[in-house]
């Protein structure tokens, strides 16, 4: 029943459809013909409009029973062939290297790219072998631990790199940083404007640090015209100073006078004006923040600002 009303659905809207969302609900132990995945040739209709593809609800898992995976490969590709005019994709880990290596369909107009689920095997080294000119990139989950690839920050390293002409916005996720002693580690990205960095919870992952390349040590010259930064934590934000931070706000840093809109929060959206008014202290080495990027003027920055002068920390 679920198939059908995919399938129609696809069918009936193959001229209008810009934006299409797959994400089935099926469990792998079902037999090849309950699987609720349509059976039609794609090829038969014209989809030039669909512009957006997102099939991070479809993916294969050590459970799929071999016939249910020739039909999700199947399917999967007869998608990503008829839609040949993609600029923005969303797809699960498990099927990178499908798409990449094994049919290579992934059309060149895709510029933007969204990875869901958790990325800690060689999925990174797998997406160096697109040639697309990759404008937004990002990442749900780099899963950084003792089963995880150890290669996996090098490994993104060279994927970022790859694309550092191109790349205008980045986000990264990193949920823990277990049993990695190298910092996060990360090139030159001439174009970037808009970074988006989640911090693992640092009281679990004392480990985890932010570099840069010797030739551009310091977030002004890494990221040249980047307009918005945002750091997260991933569990929670009480005001102190993460020893990461060190790394990207030391004194002497030169000014960053590209950037806009600056802010830290948490998974809960706490921000300054909250967690003072929960009785919280800000340190006193944000006030480093203002100095770095004198031209942000978002709510962050400026109730940032007014904390720091009330305390008289910020002149």
């Amino acid at each position: 029943m679920e198939a059908d009303l995919i399938q129609k659905l696809i069918q009936n809207s193959s001229r209008t459809l810009t934006q299409l969302n797959i994400c089935p609900s099926y469990d792998y132990t079902y037999t090849v013909d309950d699987l609720p995945l349509p059976e039609f040739d794609l090829t038969l209709y014209k989809f030039d409009a669909v512009k957006s593809l997102d099939l991070s609800g479809i993916y294969i898992d050590g459970f799929i029973v071999e016939n249910n995976l020739a039909k999700v490969l199947t399917f999967v590709t007869q998608l990503m062939t008829v839609f040949d005019k993609l600029e923005d994709h969303t797809v699960h880990e498990s099927l990178i290297k499908l798409l990449v290596e094994i049919v290579d369909v992934i059309p060149r107009t895709m510029v933007n790219l969204t990875i869901s689920g958790g990325i800690f095997h060689d999925e990174l080294q797998d997406l160096t072998q697109l040639s697309n000119p990759i404008r937004n990139l990002s990442f749900k989950e780099v899963v950084v631990h003792k089963d995880a690839n150890p290669d996996i920050i090098p490994q993104l390293y060279n994927l970022l790199s790859k694309h550092a002409q191109t790349l205008e916005h980045l986000t990264l996720r990193f949920p823990t940083w277990a049993n990695y002693n190298d910092g996060l580690k990360l090139p030159a990205l001439l174009n970037l404007r808009r970074f988006y960095l989640t911090i693992p919870p640092l009281k679990y992952n004392p480990n985890f640090y932010i570099s840069f390349p010797p030739e551009t040590p310091n977030l002004c010259t890494v990221f040249p015209l980047l307009r918005k930064f945002c750091l997260i934590f991933d569990v929670g934000w009480e005001s102190d100073w993460a020893s990461c931070f060190e790394s990207l706000f030391t004194n002497g840093v030169p000014v960053c006078p590209s950037v806009r809109h600056f802010e830290i929060r948490d998974a809960c959206w706490k921000r300054p004006c909250v967690i003072v008014n929960n009785g919280y202290e800000l340190d006193v080495k944000y006030a480093r923040i203002l100095k770095i990027f004198p031209n942000a003027n978002n709510k962050f920055v400026t109730d940032l600002r007014e904390y720091l002068e009330k305390k008289g920390t910020y002149l």
